[in-house]
Order: C-alpha cells, then sequence, then structure tokens
C-alpha cells in the first residue's frame, strides 16, 4: 500500500514538470495531425521522442509510466477522438519500447 502511495505522489508531481509536458505535447501534436489529417498538429516523430526521454535521463520503466500519465494528462485536455489517438499513439511508443529488449512495465492502460 504505501509503493501505492509513493508512485502516486510521484506520478503527480510529474504534471507539472517541463519534461513530463513535453512528452504530452509530442503525444498530443500527433493525436491532433492524425484526427485532421494533417491539417493540426505534427506527425510523430518517435526516434526524437526516445531520443528526449534519453536526454532526460529516464529509464525504460520510467518511460513507460511517464506515457501512461501523459495520457491521463492528454484525457483532461481534449476531445474524445483526439484523446483515442492519443492512447493509440502512446501504446505504440509504450510497444516500441518493449520491443527494444529493454525493461518496460506491464501495459497499465
Amino acid at each position: 500500500m504505501v509503493g501505492f502511495f509513493a508512485a502516486l505522489f510521484k506520478s503527480s508531481k510529474w504534471n507539472d514538470d517541463p519534461n513530463q509536458k513535453q512528452l504530452v505535447q509530442f503525444i498530443l501534436d500527433a493525436a491532433l495531425h492524425n484526427v485532421s489529417c494533417g491539417s493540426e498538429g505534427k506527425a510523430l516523430n518517435a526516434r526524437k521522442v526516445f531520443q528526449y526521454a534519453i536526454e532526460c535521463g529516464w529509464s525504460d520503466r520510467e518511460i513507460g509510466n511517464r506515457l501512461v500519465h501523459a495520457t491521463s494528462m492528454i484525457k483532461l485536455l481534449t476531445d474524445a477522438a483526439t484523446y483515442q489517438q492519443a492512447v493509440e499513439i502512446a501504446e505504440g511508443l509504450y510497444q516500441a519500447n518493449a520491443g527494444s529488449g529493454r525493461y518496460v512495465e506491464k501495459r497499465l492502460w
């Protein structure tokens, strides 16, 4: 139970973290790009997202946790169609990270 509250506190601190906000922006831009058929946002550059995560010093486990948290942040910011696209993008990134042979937590959403 203590571990749960520690994880909850850690992820809530990410709400104000500029690095987390940038991760949200990457995913949100890509979701908007997909929903608008390219007229809004930017196409996803997964290599750029993972390079950014490496530069932030995030472990594989932290990348997975931050992707899940990013989708919860996006849910509060956007409509259902954009949110669904964001979830699919984050799941793709999550799976790509898992497929890299590095440790990632089990799927959380």
